[in-house]
């Protein structure tokens, strides 16, 4: 039996579609008759500042922002920012990260600043998930033919490991309707691609 409510965060960085994968979240959930809202915050975003996009399912939602450790679960759009956002993580929460790295501005301009080691990032995330799966999604972006589409892997990668309350189906249906017709084509294909390489951290 599903609960009264499921809770998303979306995490990226501006420029990466984070926004929209939130839409297509949403419109999925609401192509099955299901009660959601949405909530955004943003930094810096269209200069590479952290953004997030909460996505609220079901009756049981109140509220745009979900609570801290109310995620069920964290989509990382860019390698680090899950673990921003590991604060919202529930104990069963899923977390699915993108091994996407974008470097801030301020680490190449402060002397003092360096991007986490990769290993030290997976430990800390997994240390506040109960699951994690990485999905290369700049790499299958490139394969399905637009480098722009690595948000589109993303989601794919979440509708394939990880049991949301709508099916993969509604999030394809929506991601259809949400992407510019020229580049529908890559979208699909990455979205696809994404629903079948990832792998399990941990």
């Amino acid at each position: 039996m599903m609960k009264d409510q499921f809770n998303i965060v979306v995490a990226g960085v501006g420029g990466q579609g984070a926004l929209l994968a939130s839409r297509v979240l949403a419109m999925a959930a609401i192509k099955e008759g299901k009660q959601t809202i949405t909530g955004e915050i943003h930094g810096l975003a269209q200069r590479g500042g952290a953004i997030a996009a909460h996505v609220r399912i079901g009756k049981g939602a109140h509220g745009c922002i979900i609570p801290l450790c109310g995620a069920d679960v964290v989509l990382g759009m860019e390698f680090m920012e899950a673990l921003r956002y590991a604060e919202f993580m529930s104990p069963d929460c899923t977390t699915v990260m993108s091994t996407s790295k974008t470097v801030p501005p301020i680490v190449w301009t402060l002397d003092n600043l360096e991007y986490p080691e990769e290993e030290e990032v997976l430990k800390r995330v997994a240390s506040f998930t109960k699951d994690l799966y990485l999905v290369d999604s700049d790499d299958l972006a490139v394969k399905a033919g637009n480098a722009l589409a690595a948000n589109s892997a993303v989601l794919g990668a979440l509708a394939g490991a990880t049991k949301l309350p709508f099916s993969k189906d509604s999030v394809l249906e929506a991601l259809k309707e949400t992407v510019p017709k020229k580049a529908l084509d890559a979208n699909i294909k990455a979205f696809n691609m994404g629903a079948e390489e990832f792998r399990k951290y941990g």
